[in-house]
């Protein structure tokens, strides 16, 4: 080997050595973070974190408010419209001649307070129990029929029976199915007149019975809900509770007020009183009890006040009118100012089709 090929040999690892120690002193200088930068990451992480989490918690709170808006208007009107399809049956088969025992009319207004929540009892033979198995005869008392559901007419609350919508009568005696209360189909029945009309076998025949719809506190709830109650049979308005052996029914929670007032026929012309001597039938023709004896109803307007029963957060009450004047349904307000409840109003005018 000559001195020239030492010599670059020498050159060349001094230039890899160079090299490699700019390299170490280069990233010796570029190893980390600085204490800022690190500082400055963490505060931006923070602030998307809180971004996201503010975010959800936004969302969260929207999609329960809105789950009980939802839940509220839904059962809401579902209750409403059970209720104006009993009052359009109200009447059914209920005797034109007179009112059968217990009964003082087809629609009763049972409870109607000016400072208060209102009550209504509707009377119907809308349930259908048997059939004739033999034909009537005109001035016959004694009946022979054939159940066709689960259904059983009885001495007392399933007593008054409609024959074919058209013939009234009440059941005085009939033969008990065991040790039961229920009638037994397999012997007659006797009722307490006789017949007006024939009527041939296989015609139906109907039990006239009452359901009344009234507002109590849940108390076996713990938020102590309103309900909205229909109690089949004989009810007791001041517990909005039913005697033995009514079927007392949940019709929907969260209800705060219902109201009714009448269109009401005074004077047996066949038409609606002018309350307001206005010439047309409007809002202003109805009216709330007491109302004028031997009246006839001939249309109710009912209406309904609905919660959600729990606050929404987002609400403000000074931005809501109504949440210093209170909710006014026909005679009775409702305060609603210590709450931040979102609430909807369901109201119909329903005309009879059977008045009576």
């Amino acid at each position: 080997m000559n001195l020239n090929s030492k010599i670059e040999m020498q050159n060349s690892r001094s230039s890899s050595e160079i090299c490699y120690e700019n390299f170490m002193i280069f990233n010796s200088q570029r190893a980390g973070f600085t204490i800022v930068e690190l500082m400055v990451t963490l505060v931006i992480l923070a602030i998307t974190l809180g971004a996201v989490y503010t975010t959800f918690i936004a969302q969260q709170r929207s999609f329960v408010t809105q789950d009980q808006i939802t839940e509220s208007q839904t059962e809401s009107k579902i209750a409403f419209n059970i209720l104006t399809k009993d009052l359009r049956n109200a009447g059914f088969a209920y005797p034109v001649y007179s009112n059968p025992p217990t009964f003082s009319g087809s629609v009763v207004p049972s409870e109607n307070n000016n400072a208060g929540r209102d009550a209504l009892t509707l009377v119907s033979g809308s349930q259908q129990v048997a059939t004739l198995a033999q034909p009537l005869i005109i001035g016959q008392n004694i009946i022979s029929i054939t159940y066709t559901g689960s259904a059983r007419f009885n001495l007392t609350d399933m007593a008054n029976i409609s024959i074919d919508g058209i013939d009234f009568s009440v059941i005085t005696t009939c033969s008990f199915i065991g040790i039961g209360t229920d009638c037994d189909d397999n012997f007659v029945l006797t009722l307490n007149r006789g017949m007006n009309k024939p009527i041939p076998a296989g015609r139906p025949l109907y039990a006239l019975t009452a359901s009344t719809y009234c507002i109590v506190t849940d108390v076996t709830d713990t938020d102590n809900y309103l309900d909205l109650r229909r109690i089949a049979g004989i009810a007791t308005l001041a517990s909005c509770s039913g005697a033995l052996p009514a079927d007392v029914e949940r019709v929907a929670e969260n209800i705060e007020d219902i109201q009714f007032a009448y269109a009401i026929d005074s004077d047996a012309d066949g038409l609606v009183d002018d309350q307001n001597a206005n010439g047309v039938f409007d809002p202003g023709d109805y009216l709330t009890p007491p109302l004028p004896a031997n009246s006839k109803i001939l249309a109710v307007r009912v209406s309904i006040l609905a919660t959600t029963g729990k606050d929404d957060p987002s609400i403000e009450p000074s931005t809501k009118p109504y949440y210093s004047s209170g909710i006014t349904l026909e005679n009775n307000i409702t305060d609603v100012s210590n709450d931040k409840q979102r609430r909807n109003i369901w109201s119909m005018e329903v005309a009879l089709r059977n008045p009576r």
